[in-house]
């Protein structure tokens, strides 16, 4: 039994060392693992600005891939247009005796009457060779406008998400003031408890609004968590949160004010630019097309050994030869109509887009007009008063002059006014944001 007792203590002792083992390791690779995780954090600030929004998505943001590929592409068809087309070698045996050669006598027909030949031809790309290249030079400065406003976009909505963050932070603060109120409520509703100077009751009304706020506290916090969730997917890295409240105001309080500083300047926007460029492509390929008409030779030089010298043939000999293509059912009429299709329609939709540009502009002024006398009248008039109001029902409460439901009704009053300031602060930034959209420029 001694024996048998040692025996688990040992295996008892090796496993123990086993798992120690086990969690240094695990622990040691964490450590390791640590720093490399550390360092793929985006942290929002309050004097981001668009051109680092940008800079922060042009590589990371795996939606701006497909359009990095398109530039690629176009840069690679660039450099295609500017190579000739290969040459081609020939070879061909003529003279091949077929029956009873001429002369009669001849010993080895086969051997004495074919003849060989070599040839190079080279196709010269001369009529369309500047229109091919000139397209497929305004394709690549089409291509880096539409990813410029593709880089664009995924800032901006970056900015929306940084912008949801800020405001679910607003609200959070201000939900853990109320709570904290509360939960000081809920002590003197007790406290009136246990001395006889109020009904349990209260203690219960005044625990269910703890309760109240303390959901709405954690609804906050989802909402800062989602916010964070579409940040990260947008930038592809985790997303920090902001400091405190004081930076979150700040970082809305300034795209608010940014927002009209900026004049709108529609004509230099990104998306604009690249339709000019596809218009000016496809006026290139309409040249390219035209230039059909225009027949490209195919230059050819042969070498020519014969061996039929017994009939009097040059043995050795150059042939240069020369083919034109005939222009005559194709002559590039079907491309140069959908090109100049294209140009219209690139034209149209320029002239559409500047034009729903300005009407929404225009909507979002007055929108935003609006929105800042409503959030001006809450900031102004609206939640001093409610916080006074607060106030004085709280001293009232504490001096045992008014219920514990007037206080209630109180806190409510002003959470939902806080809410109304967040979400007025929100619809601000939001408009804001449109409109810094709509600028063409961010500097």
């Amino acid at each position: 039994m001694r024996l048998t007792d040692c025996v688990r203590w040992v295996l008892f002792a090796l496993c123990q060392g086993l798992i120690f083992c086990g969690i240094a390791f695990c622990d040691f690779s964490l450590a390791r693992a640590s720093p490399s995780s550390q360092d793929v954090w985006f942290q929002p600030e309050s004097a981001t600005d668009v051109r680092t929004l940008m800079s922060v998505v042009r590589d990371r943001a795996a939606s701006l891939q497909a359009d990095h590929l398109e530039l690629d592409i176009r840069r690679f068809d660039a450099q295609q247009s500017r190579l000739f087309d290969n040459p081609v070698l020939d070879a061909a045996v003529g003279t091949i005796p077929i029956g009873p050669s001429n002369p009669p006598d001849l010993p080895t027909p086969l051997r004495s009457i074919p003849n060989y030949s070599v040839g190079l031809g080279m196709h010269l790309d001369l009529a369309r060779r500047s229109a091919r290249i000139e397209r497929a030079d305004l394709a690549i400065q089409a291509s880096a406008a539409q990813l410029a406003f593709a880089i664009q976009g995924q800032a901006i909505r970056l900015l929306r998400a940084v912008g949801d963050l800020a405001v679910a932070t607003l609200r959070l603060a201000a939900d853990q003031r109320l709570t904290q109120q509360a939960r000081q409520s809920l002590y003197l509703a007790k406290e009136r408890v246990k001395t006889g100077f109020g009904p349990p009751l209260d203690s219960d009304r005044a625990e269910i609004e703890l309760l109240r706020l303390e959901q709405q506290v954690s609804a906050d916090q989802g909402d800062i968590l989602s916010a964070q969730a579409t940040c990260a997917e947008l930038v592809g890295m985790r997303c920090g949160a902001f400091a405190d409240e004081s930076a979150a105001r700040l970082l809305l309080s300034r795209w608010i004010v940014n927002a009209e500083e900026q004049p709108l300047k529609t004509e230099e926007r990104a998306d604009l630019k690249a339709l000019l460029l596809e218009q000016s492509v496809a006026s290139a390929e309409a040249r390219l097309s035209q230039a059909v008409r225009i027949p490209d030779p195919t230059l050819r030089v042969g070498y020519t050994y014969d061996s039929f010298v017994v009939s009097g043939n040059q043995q050795h000999s150059m042939n240069v030869s020369m083919t034109l293509p005939l222009v005559l059912a194709d002559r590039g009429q079907v491309a140069a109509q959908a090109a100049n299709a294209r140009v219209l329609r690139y034209r149209e939709q320029h002239r559409l887009t500047i034009r729903a540009l300005e009407a929404r502009a225009e909507s979002l002024r007055s929108a935003l007009a609006s929105q800042r006398q409503r959030l001006r009248v809450l900031q102004e008039q609206v939640l001093p008063r409610a916080q006074s109001i607060l106030r004085d029902v709280r001293r009232a409460f504490e001096a045992r002059a008014v219920p514990l439901t007037d206080m209630n009704q109180a806190q409510r009053a002003l959470d939902e006014l806080q809410l109304q300031e967040a979400s007025a602060l929100s619809d601000i930034f939001r408009l804001s944001v449109d409109l810094v959209e709509l600028r063409g420029r961010h500097d």
